[in-house]
This record gives structure tokens, sequence and C-alpha cells, in this order.
């Protein structure tokens, strides 16, 4: 898989209210095991199957590792993202969860696939 379509996240932000409403069906705390977000791909189906006229997109369902707080959601629903590029900013503190609002805009790098960047430095593919 290289890509893939945000079909919908099942999360908000810690800009939700106390509820947990955030505006987009979801919650600003997950648990483990929680389910994150949908992501829509054909790219694995093409590289699965090879098959001339299979036409079709796969949905798969991204789970959280851990239990977290949803500080931040760097990409919209619908929108294409490729494999390593940060989607989400997750906390373990609800404190850092609500700090991160009150920051700049900050960029963050890619964490995985071909240039992507651990501690400043290139890290080879497959590394």
């Amino acid at each position: 898989m290289t890509h893939g379509r945000i079909a919908k996240w099942h999360v908000g932000d810690s800009s939700s209210d106390s509820d947990g409403d955030s505006g987009r069906g979801g919650r600003p705390h997950v648990s483990e095991y929680d389910i994150l977000l949908t992501v829509d791909t054909d790219s694995l189906v093409e590289a699965a199957y090879r098959l001339d006229q299979f036409a079709g997109t796969v949905s798969l369902l991204v789970e959280s590792q851990e239990d977290a707080h949803v500080a931040a959601l760097l990409a919209a629903e619908g929108e294409e993202v490729e494999v390593g590029r940060p989607i989400a900013v997750l906390c373990e503190d609800p404190e850092d969860a609500a700090a991160h609002k009150q920051q700049p805009q900050r960029q963050y790098r890619k964490t995985w696939g071909p240039g992507a960047q651990i501690r400043g430095r290139d890290r080879a593919p497959g590394a």
C-alpha cells in the first residue's frame, strides 16, 4: 500500500466538548483497540490481486495501539494521503492534548517509507 483516502474519522480532537461530541462523530479520548479511522485504498487491491479487470477498493479500520487523547487531526475526511504522512497527534496526558491547541502550527515529518527521516537522518527504505 502506498496511499489511501481517509473515508471516516471515528474520533474527534481536543477541541471537542466535555461529552465527547467533536462534530466529526468521534471522541477526544480513545482506549486501546478503539477504531480511529477508516482508510480506503485501491493500491493494496492492485498489488494483491493483479487482475486486469478487477476494480474495487479495500476499507481498512485503523485501531489505537494504546489509551490516548486526540490532540489534533492533521488530515481531513476524503483526503488522499501517502503512507508515512502524519495524520493525527495522540497524547497520553489530556493536558498535553489541550496544550497542543495553544502551540503554533507545527510541521510533522514523514515517519515511514522513502524519504522518511528519523532524528534528522534519512532512513533507508526497509530499515
